[in-house]
Parts: structure tokens; sequence; C-alpha cells
């Protein structure tokens, strides 16, 4: 049964007694009768003993009250002799017992209102105490206080208690250098209570493991200088750099691969330099040239620089002269044929290569045959004005002899009314007295 059910059983009890041992009064006491001072009286009686009944039953039924025993008894001793007092019909005598009753019940329930107000007030600021010990307390008093069902937030607190043991344990594990045990105790809270502590400590948890990480990628780094494997030194310090990239250790280690890796090069580069200039491979040998000027300042490469620029130069303008140079008939051709000879002509040609100087002496004695003018007859009707590409406007004619340079030309013959006739004509070196014959008809 509970405790409301018990009060009610109380009151309905008292009630019925009532009822049934003064219904003489009760009647007695109606119409007329109802104004008599003992009736006033006998009713003054009902009522008090009524709040008697009604604060004794709520009192009755707290366990683990907050007041003394001792001052509960003698509440009830007074509440008893008012009952004795009313069943011997001495109404005015119990109503004064009644009221000091109430009187003294009344300081109790005051006394438990308050310790219910602090037992809650214990409960709801129980995150911010952390005196959990106190919170279990208060939800078993208060149950016991017959103000509900508080198991929900014992199970919190509980949740809590264990929280706080885990972070403690945590702690101990980091200080203990057990740094997977403490991570796994952090990953179990069952609260929010501990958030901030939990974010400190993973935090450094995140600290110690990228501490431990750099110092593993700088031991295999520098052991790696030691067996002079500078490739995987650079990999492992450019890993601890990314992590802590302010280390004194890792920057100085990585200036030092540098300066060796450079020194590396430096000397490949030279002996590249060397091979590609042996085999006259001077375009090869112009970039690696120009690599070396830009990383090692401990030469002066500015000398061998401006050769090779030159005989790249040159080199490229002698196969692109050659590729053109099937005819000198282009004036454009010619001209440039013959500055490219003078300049070749006043340069020194000992360094350039014999591939250069052979290639140099062929093109040469090919502009010179084929600067030698070829004599050419043409022959006409008088009538059909003779144009000759290249070259220019032969007018009308019947006979003419031309000096022209070995190539490809066209003799076009134009007349009114009557479409325009062309000759390709192929003039040959050393083929003197070619005759060609052209005219509209």
């Amino acid at each position: 049964m509970t405790k409301n059910a018990v009060r009610s059983a109380l009151l309905a009890t008292t009630v019925a007694v009532v009822s049934i041992g003064f219904a003489e009064e009760i009647l007695w006491c109606s119409g007329a009768m109802s104004d008599t001072p003992l009736c006033v009286e006998f009713r003054g009686a009902l009522n008090d003993r009524s709040k008697a009944i009604e604060i004794y039953g709520e009192l009755s039924s707290v366990s683990k009250a907050p007041w003394s025993n001792q001052q509960f008894i003698v509440a009830k001793n007074i509440f008893e002799e008012a009952n004795l007092r009313f069943d011997d019909e001495y109404f005015g005598q119990s109503s004064q017992l009644y009221r000091e009753a109430v009187s003294l019940f009344d300081v109790l329930r005051t006394d438990l209102n308050a310790a219910i107000a602090s037992a809650n007030l214990i409960l709801k600021t129980v995150t911010e105490t952390k005196n959990f010990v106190a919170a279990i307390a208060a939800t078993q008093r208060l149950e016991g206080w017959d103000q509900g069902d508080f198991s929900q937030e014992r199970s919190l607190v509980q949740s809590m208690i264990r929280d706080e043991e885990r972070i403690n344990k945590a702690r101990r594990l980091i200080a203990d250098n057990n740094y997977e045990k403490a991570k796994a105790e952090l990953s179990q809270l069952e609260t929010s209570l501990y958030d901030e502590d939990s974010q400190l400590l993973t935090k450094t948890l995140k600290t110690i493991s990228r501490k431990r990480k750099v110092s593993r990628l700088i031991r295999d780094g520098l052991q790696a200088i030691d067996e002079k494997n500078y490739e995987s030194a650079k990999v492992f310090l450019l890993g601890a750099k990314q992590l802590a990239p302010a280390s004194t250790t890792v920057l100085s280690n990585l200036r030092f691969i540098g300066e060796i890796e450079k020194s590396i090069e430096v000397e490949g580069l030279k002996r590249a330099l060397d091979a590609y200039k042996s085999a006259q491979q001077f375009k090869l040998a112009l970039a690696t040239v120009t690599r070396l000027e830009t990383i090692d300042q401990t030469s002066t490469y500015e000398q061998q620089k401006t050769l090779l620029e030159n005989i790249v130069s040159l080199s490229s303008t002698l196969e692109n002269l050659d590729q053109q140079m099937t005819s000198l008939s282009s004036v454009k051709l010619r001209k440039a044929c013959a500055r490219f000879i003078a300049t070749v002509d006043s340069t020194d040609l000992t360094k350039f290569g014999i591939n250069f100087q052979s290639k140099y002496e062929q093109f040469k004695g090919r502009y010179q045959t084929l600067s030698t003018k070829v004599s050419v007859t043409l022959r006409s009707d008088g009538k059909s004005s003779i144009i000759l590409r290249p070259g220019g406007k032969l007018n009308k004619f019947k006979e003419i002899t031309l000096k022209v340079y070995p190539g490809n030309y066209q003799l076009i013959a134009r007349c009114s009314g009557v479409k325009e006739k062309i000759v390709d004509v192929l003039v040959k070196e050393n083929a003197q007295g070619r005759t060609e014959y052209i005219a509209c008809l």
C-alpha cells in the first residue's frame, strides 16, 4: 500500500469512527440546537481533529525523517491525548490539544520541506559540486519522503562517478606512459560532465603522439644520413618537419642534406657537361651549364655558357639555312646565307667540333655552287608578254639570253583574250647554254 493510500485510509477510518460514535451528537446539534455552545464546541473539535489527523497521517508515513524522533513522539503523544479527550466528549480540551499537536506537526513539516529543497538543490548542483555521495543520498531521502522515483537521477550520478574514476585513471596511465590504455578509458565516458577534462587529456595524448612520431622520424633520418642514404633521410626529416616545423634538429639536417644533394648534383652535371661537349651535343651541354650556373656559386660558367650559346645559335641557323638552300633564286635567302657565311668565317671554329665544321664546309660548298649563275636562252613569238618567276617582267621578245642562279623557275606567257601559259623550268648547276621556248600559242 502506498503512503498516500495509508493517509487516505487513516482519514477514512477517523471519519467513520466519528460518524458511528457521534451520530447522536451530530443529529442533536442539527437544526435549532446548532448554535448552542456545546454544538459550537463540538464542531470546532471535529474540525481541529480532522486537521490533526491529516497532518499526522502525512508525517507518520515519512521514512528517514529529517527531524529527531523525540520531536515527533511529543507531538504524537499530544495528538493521542487529544483523541482520548475527544472520545470522553471533552470537546473544548481536545480541540486545544489538537491545535497544539498541529502546531508541533507544522514545525516538523516545515523541516521536511526545507530538507526536500536542500536535497533537490544537491541534485541540481551535482555537476558543479561533484559531491556524488551526497547526491546519491539525496535521491534516497527524496524517495523516502514520497517525492517520486529518483532511480534515473541516481543512475546518472552513478555514471558520473564512473566517469570521474575513468578520468583519474586516464591521468595515471598517461603519467605511466601507457597512452593506449588511457585513450581506451577516455573512449568509455558515459556523460558530458568531464568533456573539458577529456578534451585536454586527448590533446595531451595527441601532443605526446606527435612528439613520439617526430622523435622516431628524426632517429630514422639521422641513421639514414649515417648510412649515406640521403634520399631516405630526406623523406624521414620532411615528415618530421610537417609535425614540428620549428625543430632546429630537423631544419639543420635538411640543410645539410640539401648541401650534400647539391654537391652530388654539381659533380654529376660537370661529368655530364664534359660528356656532352665530347659528343658535340651542344644543346644538352648548354642546358647543363645553365643549371650549373644556377646552383653552383663556387665556379664561373659565363665563358662556357657564351661559347655554347654561340655554337647552338650558329648550329641552328646552319640547319635552318641548309634545309632552305635548294636554290639561291630568292634574294632574301642569298643575303641570309651570305651573312651567315661571313659570320662563321670570322669565328674560331676549333671549339665547335668536327661535326659542325663538316656540315658548314658542305653548306659553304653548296652555296658556292648554287651562287654560280648559268646562261639560259629564252625564245618567244615576239607577241606574248613574258614573266620570269622569281625574277620579273621580260616583256615581249623573240630571243633573249639571261644569267640565272641554279634552281626552279616559272616562265609565264600572257596575251589578251588567251589564257596565260606557264612552263616550269629547272636550271641545273653548270648547265650552260640551255634554251627554252615560251609563248601564248
